[in-house]
């Protein structure tokens, strides 16, 4: 990965377990910099971790929490009395979902998904974007944003803020509809949230065909000569991806340029 390929060393630490994330910092070297990698939103369960333990061994051991925001952003927001749905208010991200600031936090986020603009984001100390603005390559190499997609976004940003929260409150209404038609039909998802994201693991035809049947009966749907349940083709059996949360702490070693 690129930090590796820069120097640092790369932690893997078990999905959302802040006492092993702690171990892990706790056993590395307090005087480099350290950075506690993690989703926000899943792109695949719609599940969100508890940030608060995440942000706390942050500030406690001088790290810096990094919450990739990409899929939140825009839909999930602060909590308010206001609020018409339980995706919050204003879609300013999981960080102001739960509640949090962002003191030792770094966000990122972008545009693509709720405002279907092609612009991106990032949200961080100002003593480390100064940093950044003189030794990143893809900021001091890279050309200005496009005008169609800075104009796109700043009218997505008025749309938010004319019709926002009507428009939250349908997805939210839409993605409970189909949560719970998902459980009424026994079809599993890992999504435990509500939010806008699931996945829903598919399954072949024959497998689909049987379990119904033994719900409505006790002969198979499927069967061959010897009574026994026919197993479906190869080449009809489900594939199905699955996608863990990315979760990294990142020791990065200051290495003198050539």
């Amino acid at each position: 990965m690129t930090a590796a390929g820069h120097g640092a060393t790369v932690v893997r630490f078990r999905h959302d377990d802040p006492e092993h994330l702690e171990d892990l910092v706790r056993a590395s070297e307090p005087g480099i910099p350290r950075i506690i990698a993690m989703d926000g939103l899943n792109s695949m369960t719609g599940n969100a971790p508890d940030l608060a333990p995440f942000a706390r061994i942050a500030r406690e051991h001088e790290a810096l929490l990094y919450v990739d925001d990409a899929h939140g952003f825009g839909v999930i927001g602060e909590r308010s009395e206001a609020e018409r749905c339980d995706y919050g208010a204003r879609g300013n991200s999981v960080i102001r979902h739960q509640g949090l600031d962002y003191d030792h936090t770094i966000i990122v986020g972008g545009f693509s998904k709720a405002y279907s603009s092609l612009l991106s984001f990032i949200g961080l100390p100002t003593r480390l974007k100064e940093a950044l603005k003189v030794l990143a390559p893809p900021y001091l190499y890279s050309g200005p944003s496009p005008v169609a997609s800075l104009a796109t976004t700043i009218a997505g940003l008025d749309v938010n803020e004319a019709r926002g929260e009507d428009v939250r409150e349908q997805l939210w209404r839409n993605t409970d509809r189909l949560l719970r038609g998902l459980r009424e039909l026994r079809i599993h998802t890992p999504n435990r949230s509500g939010f806008p994201l699931m996945d829903c693991p598919t399954t072949s035809r024959y497998r689909l065909r049987a379990r119904n049947a033994s719900t409505s009966s006790d002969t198979p749907a499927s069967t061959s000569g010897n009574g026994r349940s026919r197993s479906p083709p190869r080449s009809e059996r489900s594939t199905i991806r699955r996608n863990s949360t990315s979760r990294r702490l990142i020791s990065a070693r200051s290495t003198p340029c050539p």
